[in-house]
């Protein structure tokens, strides 16, 4: 092989290599939990499970209810108020619509 197609096999690799990265890193963001407090509140009682993660992505973890056929869906919050360690959280009834979502304290983590 001539070292200048060496080098063009390398920097297409490289390339290769960066968006890969590049894409696994965005969607890792967008998965991981995390939302802002802005794209948060603009969630509204009545919306589906689908809906809200096609605003602010999949949640951090989902728990299901079994006493009152209920979810709540967990995000991790920029939210820096009184709290050191906030989540957001949206609550979902037995038919995956919303039917409330707040900011809180995240007990478990203190």
């Amino acid at each position: 092989m001539k070292k200048t197609q060496a080098m063009q096999l390398a920097a297409g690799a490289a390339l290769a290599f960066s968006a890969l990265v590049g894409a696994s890193t965005a969607s890792a963001a967008m998965s991981s939990g995390y939302v802002s407090t802005d794209a948060f509140n603009k969630i509204q009682p009545g919306e589906s499970r689908d809906q809200v993660v096609a605003q602010i992505g999949q949640p951090e973890r989902t728990v299901t209810w079994p006493l009152t056929h209920t979810q709540t869906m967990y995000y991790t919050t920029d939210d820096t108020g009184d709290f050191s360690n906030a989540v957001a959280h949206v609550d979902l009834d037995a038919s995956g619509k919303v039917i409330g979502a707040d900011i809180s304290a995240d007990d478990a983590q203190e």
